[in-house]
């Protein structure tokens, strides 16, 4: 029911919030631990107004997901929203501690591609170099 969830995804980016929530309702009886589902259902219920319903399925995807930084941040929204400091604290500090994290591993991976790339440019050196076929041999007069 993949199908249902990305119509759910692009009623929800056309501003259809309602019809959204009624698609991903069915994705996620279908798939209820589809992640991608679930958090598009919480935002939809998010921008209805409807904290609590949304609340709970931020925190599903916690659940299933625990290193979903976009749970935790709008979890912190709605936390903050609904005038629960601690808890948005609590969600904000995990978002931070995530985006740390992903912050680490995008700065090596950046390292681990330069040096492949390095290798692969040295190894390339260390090839005899290949004649050129615009080149030609000098003929003798």
């Amino acid at each position: 029911m993949r199908a249902r969830a990305g119509v759910g995804f692009i009623l929800l980016e056309q501003g259809n919030p309602e019809a959204a929530r009624k698609e991903l309702e069915q994705a996620v009886g279908w798939e209820p631990e589809n992640v991608d589902a679930l958090l598009d259902l919480a935002l939809a219920y998010s921008r209805q107004k409807q904290a609590e319903k949304a609340m709970q399925y931020f925190q599903r995807v916690v659940q299933i997901s625990p290193d979903n930084s976009q749970a935790h941040y709008q979890l912190f929204l709605l936390y903050t929203r609904n005038n629960l400091p601690e808890k948005a604290k609590a969600e904000l500090d995990v978002f931070h501690r995530l985006e740390e994290m992903d912050k680490m591993v995008r700065r090596e991976e950046s390292v681990i591609s330069k040096a492949r790339r390095a290798r692969e440019d040295q190894g390339s050196s260390d090839q005899p170099p290949q004649p050129n076929s615009a080149q030609t041999t000098p003929q003798r007069r």
